[in-house]
Parts: C-alpha cells; sequence; structure tokens
C-alpha cells in the first residue's frame, strides 16, 4: 500500500511542480512523510491527479484538464483511470474486484465541444447483484462560490466535482470523487517536441515493474508494458495493445495516428569533434579520453566513432555526446549528461543493439536519438531526464524513472490556437 501511494505522491508533485516548481529534496521529504503517514493505515486509499502532458500554457493562456479520483475500500485491489483534453470524445474504464464474482465496473466520458466552448461530462457506475448507486453533482468557482447545478458548463475556471457512493453486499462502500478543474481560454503552446518521453516509429516494449515515466509515449505500432508503472502523460499507440498489469496511466488512445519524428539531428550539427575514432571504440582502453581514470571521469565533448562506440565500468561519469553507429553504455552507477544541443547518444546503426544502456542505478541526462534501430535501456533503478527518439524502444528492469525535460529542446514550438 505504501509504496503505491508514494508512487502517485510522486506524480502529484510533479503535476502541483510545473506551476511552481517542486525540487528532487521536496519531493523525496514529501515521499518520506507520504511512507511514515500513511503506513499504519488499515484502509486503501489512492489519490490520483491527471495532468496529460499532451499541452503546455503559458501563464495567460491555460490549457489544462486536472481530474481527480479518490478511491477507498476494504480489500480494494486495483483501479486506473484516465482522462483527455481538446477532443471531441475521449473515455476512460477502471475495474475494482473484491474477490469473488462481484466486481464493480466504472465508466466514464468527458466530452469538448469547441463551438461554444463548452464542456460535458457523463459517469456511470454499473455492477452485479443488487448494487446500490448514489449520485450527486455539484459545481463550483474556485472561491467555492455555489453555481447552479446543471448537465454542461462553462469551461472558463470552473470546477465540477462528482461523488458516487457504491454500496456492496456486506456493508462495503466504495466512495469516488471527480474533481476537474477547467482553464481552457487562450491559445496553448504545445511543449516542445511534443513533450514525449518515449517515441517510437515502430513498438515500445516497456517491460519489468514499478517504473515512472513523466511525459507523453507514442508508438506507431504497439506499446507493451509490464506491472505497477506509472504515467503522468499521455500513453498513444496506432491500433496499439497497452498490457500489463496494475499499471497506472493519465490517459491511453489506442486508435492513435501514425506521426513523424518530431526531433531530426544530424552529426555534422555537432562539429567540432572532440575525440574522433575510425571502427569500433572502447574507451576504457583510450587513455587520453579520461580526465581522472582513477575516478573514471571522462573529458568534457563530443565523441565519435564510424563503428561501435562502447564505455564500461562502474561509477564512470561525464559530460559528453557520443555519436557513432552504435553506442553500447555498461555499468552500476553511471552518470552521464549532454554536453551540446541537448543530445546525449546519436546512433545511426538499424540494427538490434543501436543504443545499449546496462546496469543497474544509472543516471542520465540529454535526448537518445536513434531513427534507424532499437534503443535498449535495462537493469534496475535507471533514471534518464530526457528522451528517447528511436525506431523501436525496450526498456526491462525495475524501479526506473524517465522524465521528459523541455529545457533540452531549445526552440519552443509557437501559440496555436484553439478552434
Amino acid at each position: 500500500m505504501g509504496t503505491a501511494y508514494i508512487r502517485l505522491r510522486a506524480k502529484l508533485l510533479q503535476v502541483a511542480g510545473r506551476e511552481r516548481g517542486v525540487t528532487l529534496l521536496e519531493l523525496a521529504a514529501s515521499m518520506g512523510v507520504s511512507a511514515l503517514v500513511l503506513a499504519p493505515m488499515l484502509a486503501i486509499t489512492f489519490l490520483l491527479v491527471v495532468a496529460p502532458a499532451a499541452t503546455a500554457t503559458d501563464a495567460m493562456s491555460l490549457n489544462q484538464v486536472t481530474n481527480v479520483s479518490q478511491w477507498s475500500g476494504n480489500d480494494f485491489r486495483s483501479a486506473q483511470l484516465g482522462v483527455g483534453a481538446k477532443g471531441n470524445t475521449v473515455g476512460s474504464a477502471g475495474g475494482t474486484d473484491f474477490g469473488g464474482s462481484q466486481t464493480i465496473y466504472n465508466q466514464s466520458e468527458l466530452s469538448w465541444d469547441p463551438a461554444d466552448d463548452s464542456m460535458t461530462r457523463t459517469a456511470s457506475v454499473d455492477g452485479e447483484q443488487g448494487l446500490v448507486v448514489r449520485a450527486s453533482r455539484f459545481i463550483e468557482d474556485p472561491n467555492n462560490v455555489s453555481i447552479t447545478s446543471v448537465d454542461t458548463v462553462s469551461p472558463d475556471l470552473v470546477k465540477t466535482q462528482v461523488r458516487w457512493d457504491v454500496a456492496v453486499p456486506g456493508g462495503r462502500t466504495i466512495t469516488r470523487e471527480e474533481s476537474i478543474l477547467n482553464f481552457l481560454r487562450g491559445p496553448a503552446r504545445e511543449p516542445s517536441a511534443g513533450g514525449f518521453a518515449f517515441f517510437a516509429t515502430g513498438d515500445v516494449n516497456w517491460s519489468g515493474s514499478k517504473g515512472v515515466i513523466i511525459g507523453n509515449v507514442h508508438a506507431d505500432r504497439t506499446v507493451v508494458s509490464g506491472s505497477d508503472h506509472l504515467v503522468a502523460g499521455l500513453v498513444e499507440g496506432v491500433g496499439a495493445a497497452v498490457g500489463g498489469s496494475n499499471n497506472v496511466f493519465d490517459f491511453v488512445n489506442t486508435r492513435g495516428t501514425s506521426r513523424p519524428m518530431p526531433v531530426s539531428y544530424d552529426k555534422a550539427e555537432f562539429l567540432p569533434y572532440q575525440f574522433s575514432f575510425e571502427g569500433d571504440v572502447n574507451l576504457d582502453s583510450v587513455p587520453e579520453v579520461w580526465q581522472d581514470a582513477e575516478r573514471k571521469i571522462l573529458r568534457p565533448g563530443v565523441y565519435s566513432a564510424t563503428g561501435r562506440l562502447e564505455v564500461s565500468g562502474s561509477h564512470v561519469s561525464g559530460n559528453v555526446t557520443f555519436i557513432a553507429n552504435e553506442v553500447k553504455v555498461s555499468g552500476s552507477e553511471v552518470k552521464l549528461t549532454a554536453f551540446r544541443k541537448g543530445v546525449l547518444i546519436l546512433a545511426e546503426s538499424a540494427g538490434l543493439n543501436a543504443v545499449h544502456l546496462s546496469g543497474s542505478e544509472g543516471f542520465f541526462r540529454g535526448v537518445i536519438y536513434v531513427p534507424n534501430g532499437y534503443a535498449r535501456v535495462s537493469g534496475s533503478e535507471v533514471r534518464l531526464d530526457g528522451s528517447i527518439f528511436a525506431a523501436n524502444i525496450v526498456v526491462s528492469g525495475s524501479n526506473g524513472w524517465f522524465a521528459y525535460a523541455a529545457d533540452l529542446f531549445p526552440n519552443p514550438s509557437p501559440l496555436v490556437a484553439r478552434p
């Protein structure tokens, strides 16, 4: 229970931080406090804040839909809910299993009418064997001044809240509350590079467990996931099957459309190279690239190889950009940050191991660009502050953290007026 709540609490802080800037120290402190407070609790409660990363905003042109759902009840096993914004109609579904044949199935739908700038939300709860459903709905403004309850509301700074109390056999009750904050006035600024943490023109295969992605995920084919993952953003596939168990995604769109790669890099952009090699090279055997060989610190710069570029060993660090046909980085507690143009790795190979990062507790910051081949990340507790753009993405291992970083893309998208 405690672990799941901490992951969701971390996500809540991440969303809040878009306005005021939550630091890692604050995040860690909050997660620790959450664990201490929640560990003794017998009742199971999840708090999930959904704020799709599909749209970023300027201070004067907000465009955001936030959905808050709280589920509580004995013997609670799993639930997930997702909503989207700026579309005609989007939906979501989740389930709560009480062990036997008894299942509560929830469905909700959100629609936005651009013609009159109105938003409508409908929700229903259906179940088996004499379930009792009580629903109440009210609308209020940000100052908690009551507004007449209606079915369709103007989304200009209005909060809509829906509460469902569902009584199940045995005297147990599920309470669900939803709040939608709508700020839909003015033009919106799409995030640079589409806000994508993962973008594949083929497949995204994310196995393992307990990983976190802050940002959007797109695959032109399928998205397959493991268990207990959390995505604070859009998960989109073209006819995709989103698998796995106990995963929490902000919004899943399995009927997306094929997209072109949102970024493009050419190795000529990174000239001059500080280090160039013909054929394959293992940096472990090249003394001149080490600023401090004993402490495993690479000299800063752009490293280029016409074949495979490889570095291995624990505690390797450096401010570098690797450009090669293939790139392999292995070892525990590796720390590499992008040296030029926000790009950490550019690999040209169309092979199965165009890029392979392996090892535990690694930290990487920058863009990984593999337009023709596979980008592979394996190992536990790997962190990437940046994005992976590849033909195919394969991620395995537990407790990974992958976060889109807008500052790696210096040219933001232009303001786009809503229809």
